[in-house]
């Protein structure tokens, strides 16, 4: 069946970073090639800024060690379809563009407004406490 392909939203790299549980283990499984994990530009630079919000408090080395491992294992996609699904926050429509566009098995968030739509094309549309247990 080969490898899960999966897209990470920008808060389960932010979870993943700053606390244990099941971000962490998706992001460790993903780093461990175990997933292929794919991410577009927008995506990346969402998490760049993110990880700047002085909320998180993360160290410049936590930082750069995040943005150096995402380039190292992530496919980088240029998905070239525009979606204007969600108006409730239309910045998100990178994760779903991008999933079309990789044809992902999996988009991991813990975004109520993602998550309500549950699925966009092949791609299910799950918390990473659900796709964990579907692998088991």
């Amino acid at each position: 069946m080969g490898q899960k392909k999966v897209i990470l939203d920008a808060n389960v790299y932010i979870s993943a970073l700053g606390y244990e549980g099941n971000e962490r283990e998706v992001l460790r499984r993903c780093i461990t090639k175990e997933f292929l994990l794919y991410l577009s530009e927008d995506i990346f630079k969402e998490i760049e800024r993110v990880l700047e919000y002085p909320k998180f408090n993360f160290t410049q080395a936590q930082k750069d060690s995040l943005k150096l491992i995402l380039s190292e294992v992530g496919v980088l996609m240029s998905p070239t379809r525009k979606l204007h699904l969600l108006s409730d926050d239309p910045s998100d429509n990178k994760y779903l563009e991008t999933a079309i566009a990789s044809g992902a098995d999996f988009l991991i968030t813990g975004d109520a407004h993602l998550l309500k739509i549950k699925k966009i094309g092949e791609t299910k549309i799950l918390r990473a406490a659900e796709f964990l247990k579907q692998l088991k």
